[in-house]
C-alpha cells in the first residue's frame, strides 16, 4: 500500500498535469488539502460506537485516520471505493474498558480541493452506542484542520 503522504503527492502532480494540459491556468486547478476532523459528542455516556455519514462536495477524499481516544486511535472502517467519490460513511465500534465520554475526535478525513472551488461539507450521525451495544442519545460535528504538512 501507498503511504498517504505519497499518494498526496502523486494526486498533486496528477492535477496539475491535467491543468496544463486541458490549456487552464495551474494556479486556477491548482490542488489544496485540508483535513476534517469528525467529533462524536456522547453527552456523558461511554462512547463505544457510532456510525457516520461525510459529504464533501467539490473534492475528493484522499485518506481517512482514526480519532484521538486510544479506543478509537485505529481507522475507522469505511469502504475504499466509496471514499473515491464525495460521499462515504465511517463506523468504528471499541470492546475497551476506558472509553471516551462527551466530545472526542473520533476521525480525521483528508480532502484534495481545488482553490478556486471550496468543498461543502456535511455530515450526519446515523447512530451510537455504548459499551453495551444499547443506541444512545448522541450528536455529530466536524472542524477544518490543517492537513498534516500543509504549509497554507
Amino acid at each position: 500500500m501507498i503511504p498517504l503522504r505519497s499518494r498526496l503527492w502523486l494526486l498533486a502532480v496528477l492535477a496539475s498535469f491535467l491543468a496544463l494540459s486541458m490549456g487552464t491556468s495551474p494556479r486556477r486547478c491548482e490542488p489544496r488539502f485540508l483535513a476534517i476532523d469528525v467529533f462524536v459528542d456522547s453527552k456523558g455516556v461511554p462512547l463505544g460506537a457510532y456510525q457516520c455519514e461525510l459529504d464533501a462536495a467539490n473534492s475528493v477524499i484522499v485518506g481517512i485516520e482514526g480519532g484521538e481516544h486510544a479506543a478509537f486511535a485505529g481507522p475507522p472502517h469505511y469502504d475504499p471505493a466509496a471514499m473515491q467519490q464525495e460521499h462515504v460513511i465511517i463506523a468504528a465500534y471499541s470492546l475497551r474498558g476506558d472509553l471516551p465520554i462527551g466530545r472526542t475526535r473520533v476521525a480525521r478525513v483528508h480532502l484534495m480541493a481545488s482553490v478556486a472551488v471550496a468543498p461543502i461539507v456535511t455530515l450526519s450521525l446515523t447512530t451510537a452506542a455504548d459499551s453495551q451495544a444499547q443506541r444512545i442519545d448522541a450528536a455529530a460535528s466536524f472542524a477544518f484542520t490543517p492537513a498534516s504538512g500543509d504549509s497554507k
